[in-house]
């Protein structure tokens, strides 16, 4: 499903309610979904797919969902579509869940929504992770600034982390020689969390977090509640 507002222009696929690509003044700000070759292995990298209800991979009852959960390799169906918003949703059902998913982006001049809605399907609350999973653009490094939090910025340019950080009101990522990108928290983002990650000099990933994850079904992480919608969003505001 191709969107565009402007001069910004963002490719999405029902296969993981993934954006594969997106630009805005000609310029790549995430860097395209395609098939890298990473330690002998083809690897999909690049575009951004929402992670639950697991981030990363669990161990003990957990172990049978796939790292991030599995929504990446879902077929997700098209609810609604306009020039600038697309709206999918989906159905997951896997080792104690039964959750529903909606997933919806919308372009704002120079930004990009995604909102999200997920309601558990079961009568009980069941221990729940959500994450985004983008891949900015980063031949040329970038910098990436904390602010709200006093965390001192970091450098990328070669492999980094994963090393999570709290408490963000605004993540500023310059990526250069492209542009600058802020992650701006919405809805259910209370702690602000993202991860930073890379194994490749060609981008960085910057992904905002529901919770940490060394806390998933623990006291300190998130339960989602029976049947009772629970809404997430963030915006990622180029310039």
């Amino acid at each position: 499903m191709d969107l565009s507002k402007g001069t910004l222009q963002v490719k999405t696929s029902e296969v993981g309610a993934r954006v594969s690509f997106l630009q805005k003044d000609n310029k790549h700000f995430i860097f395209p979904q395609q098939i890298i070759k990473e330690r002998d292995r083809d690897m999909m990298r690049g575009g951004m797919h929402p992670c639950s209800p697991i981030f990363g991979k669990k161990t003990g009852e957990f172990n049978a969902i796939p790292q991030h959960g599995g929504l990446r390799d879902i077929v997700w169906q098209i609810k609604s579509q306009r020039n600038n918003s697309v709206e999918y949703e989906c159905k997951f059902e896997l080792e104690g869940y039964r959750l529903a998913y909606n997933v919806c982006y919308r372009l704002l001049g120079h930004c990009l929504q995604a909102m999200t809605i997920i309601k558990n399907r079961l009568n009980m609350p069941v221990p729940f992770e959500f994450g985004w999973h983008p891949y900015f653009f980063a031949p040329n490094g970038a910098d990436i600034s904390f602010i709200g939090s006093g965390t001192k910025p970091i450098h990328i340019d070669q492999s980094y982390g994963p090393r999570i950080f709290a408490d963000n009101k605004i993540v500023e990522i310059k990526l250069h020689n492209i542009g600058t990108v802020n992650l701006l928290f919405g809805k259910g983002f209370v702690d602000r969390y993202v991860c930073i990650w890379t194994d490749n000099k060609q981008y960085v990933c910057v992904e905002p977090l529901l919770s940490h994850p060394d806390d998933f079904n623990t006291e300190k992480g998130f339960f989602l509640e029976p049947y009772k919608p629970f809404d997430v969003d963030f915006i990622m505001w180029f310039n």
